[in-house]
């Protein structure tokens, strides 16, 4: 019975409430998804990363392939450019701006190619060049080959720099006392045998003579000459205005023909 003599005991007992696991569940939920998305992100880093190595591969085996084929050219085209100076068709500057460049694209040194190509030029080919140009210079200027002196002289100021080209040789050749005779003797000839017709009975005497008497009367000579230049083209001129006007019968071929 109970304290007061009532009914049996009553024992209270708490209802069950079921626990709540949403929070939980979320948690989860998130941190696989997380998860997820971390896995993804690293796989599309490392299939960049992968992609980005294999393009650096394929530009460095082009640029490893370019190089080689340039490297390997390099004998050819000194081979090619040596022949082409010695010929002539290239000039020196311009075979080693060539070689200089084709050693840039194989990366590669060019001093070696260079060192070849330039002992070729300055021990053979511009020595037979210059020997050459110096028997053509005589040859065509003084009107005689060059004496073993005279080309040892001229190789000699070639390489001393004093004659930096050809052009310079048939300068200094054009300034000489030989050319200046020469050039006075064919001239005065030229002159006499013109206006005089007496080279035949001068033709052996002195030089110093005929020169003399040229450099005498030479303006005398140039100033009688016009003279009668003007005077002719005058004659002429009013022989054609009385042709003209039907006042003579006259020609200046007429009138020509009485003066000569």
């Amino acid at each position: 019975m109970g304290l007061y003599g009532g009914g049996s005991n009553i024992t209270y007992q708490a209802p069950v409430i079921p626990k709540d696991d949403t929070f939980e569940k979320f948690l989860t939920y998130q941190t696989t998804k997380d998860a997820a998305a971390d896995k993804r992100a690293a796989d599309e880093r490392a299939d960049a990363k992968a992609e980005a190595a294999a393009a650096k591969a394929a530009v460095e085996g082009a640029a490893a392939a370019k190089r080689s084929a340039a490297q390997a050219a390099m004998p050819t085209l000194r081979t090619s450019l040596q022949s082409q100076l010695s010929s002539g068709l290239i000039s020196y500057e311009d075979a080693t701006s060539q070689l200089r460049a084709q050693a840039d694209k194989g990366e590669t040194d060019a001093n070696e190619s260079i060192a070849e190509l330039t002992n070729l030029y300055t021990n053979q080919i511009l020595p037979g060049r210059r020997a050459t140009g110096i028997g053509a210079a005589y040859e065509e200027i003084l009107g005689r080959q060059a004496t073993e002196e005279e080309k040892s002289k001229a190789m000699e100021r070639f390489s001393q720099g004093y004659y930096t080209s050809n052009e310079e040789l048939r300068n200094s050749l054009y300034k000489s006392t030989e050319y200046t005779d020469k050039f006075n003797k064919s001239y005065l000839d030229n002159y006499y045998d013109t206006m005089f017709g007496q080279v035949k009975e001068q033709v052996n005497a002195p030089l110093n003579f005929r020169l003399t008497f040229f450099r005498k009367w030479q303006k005398e000579l140039q100033v009688a000459l016009e003279l009668l230049r003007r005077s002719l083209v005058t004659l002429l001129e009013l022989l054609l205005k009385l042709k003209s006007s039907n006042r003579t019968s006259v020609t200046p071929v007429s009138i020509c023909t009485v003066l000569v």
